[in-house]
């Protein structure tokens, strides 16, 4: 019997689909503990969060999840692989036994033969062989991979590398060993489809693209009731992020217009010409809208290019993806998820409140400063910024008595 389930989540807000999958793991197995990783200041898309992790915690919390810690800055907003990667590498560290995840209506079976293959001897020489091949430069890591995957296994299997749920779900097959994988097909709109379809959920793409429009009640009605409530307490309190692009323009372009392309080319996702044309484009834009909106090509995805964007402006190297979390933070629990803490024997820190960050030395100490600044820049977007001692003194969403 499985005891503590994994979730890999951003809960960007929290919606009728996320309840769908808790309450699916749920009803499959009563006696698990739900754990979640939930991303940080930035999400995966290259974007600072809408809103904060402590709300969509609570949120979380309120509507069945046992425990959601920290998927720390910059793994959070990091590439399919390595955000796949560090997170399970965080729950792994908790003591989970399975992780639960959304596909595209795929079988495990299916996605399981993508994720294997893609990390067999053959196509690992195939695709390096590929990648030494100038003639194919102009292509991105992903699109290339995809390319030669079609080559050697068919059309059919390459199909299931196309959707974003099921990319993220291979990666997490590919690094979830010793973790039984739970699946929950997905019901709603497409993952990051902005649109709303009768009875279906809605997606947190088009859920944010509701609020920015100003239509915020029909926005909350497509969220479970607790955590509409969470939210709409958090749009009052000025704390969201809908519009990161009018303060964060600044920064960004002080960045990209007093570094020289050599500094910059040390940042992750900003080597090989890429550093180069940052600064490029940025010279033509006048509002970080905008550049954001110019970045893209063949080679390389929007998402790709704001990740970079934002890897400059924190100094992110490639090293640091590289590695594991090197500590976590508590966000929220309940009585369950208050004795996995207590129950639990080594691993790396999993601090209690932001101010035992202190306490921390070495690789943690370096990635939880990374963090916190990512978390201050984050909430100095928002109409309500926290001061650095008001972060550092902000406590968990603990529920109900253990």
């Amino acid at each position: 019997m499985r005891q503590l389930t994994g979730i890999v989540c951003e809960f960007d807000p929290f919606h009728q689909g996320h309840f769908y999958l808790l309450s699916e793991v749920r009803r499959r197995n009563p006696e698990t503990t739900i754990v979640c990783a939930l991303s940080g200041a930035f999400v995966q898309r290259g974007d600072p969060a809408c809103f904060s992790a402590w709300d969509r915690a609570q949120a979380a919390a309120a509507c069945g999840a046992d425990l959601v810690l920290l998927l720390p800055f910059p793994y959070s907003m990091a590439p399919a692989d390595r955000f796949a990667a560090a997170a399970v590498s965080l729950l792994r560290d908790l003591g989970c036994d399975s992780l639960a995840f959304g596909t595209e209506n795929a079988e495990e079976k299916a996605l399981r033969s993508v994720a294997e293959k893609l990390d067999s001897p053959e196509f690992s020489r195939l695709f390096k062989n590929r990648l030494l091949n100038q003639k194919h430069d102009s292509e991105g890591f992903p699109s290339l991979r995809w390319k030669v995957y079609r080559e050697q296994y068919g059309e059919a299997e390459a199909s299931l590398m196309l959707t974003p749920n099921n990319i993220l779900g291979i990666e997490y097959l590919r690094h979830a060993e010793g973790l039984e994988p739970i699946l929950v097909p997905r019901t709603g709109a497409a993952h990051g489809e902005n649109v709303l379809k009768t009875g279906c959920f809605a997606s947190s793409t088009a859920i944010r693209s509701l609020l920015r429009s100003g239509e915020t009640e029909q926005a909350l009605s497509f969220l479970p009731g607790p955590a509409a409530t969470v939210f709409r307490d958090a749009l009052k309190r000025g704390t969201a992020v809908l519009f990161p692009e009018v303060k964060a323009s600044p920064i960004v372009f002080w960045t990209l217009g007093t570094r020289s392309p050599e500094e910059l080319s040390r940042y992750a996702g900003a080597e090989g010409g890429v550093a180069e044309y940052l600064i490029r484009k940025a010279r033509f834009c006048s509002s970080l809208q905008e550049l954001f909106l110019s970045l893209e090509s063949k080679k390389h995805t929007r998402s790709f290019y704001r990740r970079a964007v934002w890897s400059c402006v924190f100094g992110v190297t490639p090293e640091v993806l590289s590695r594991p979390p090197a500590f976590s933070l508590v966000l929220a629990a309940t009585p369950a998820g208050q004795r996995v803490l207590r129950n639990r024997k080594g691993g790396i820190p999993v601090l209690s409140r932001p101010a035992s960050g202190n306490r921390l030395s070495g690789e943690a100490e370096t990635l939880f400063r990374l963090s916190l600044q990512a978390e201050l820049f984050r909430s100095s977007l928002s109409d309500s910024p926290l001061s650095e001692s008001r972060y550092l003194a902000l406590s968990p969403y603990l529920t109900g008595k253990d």
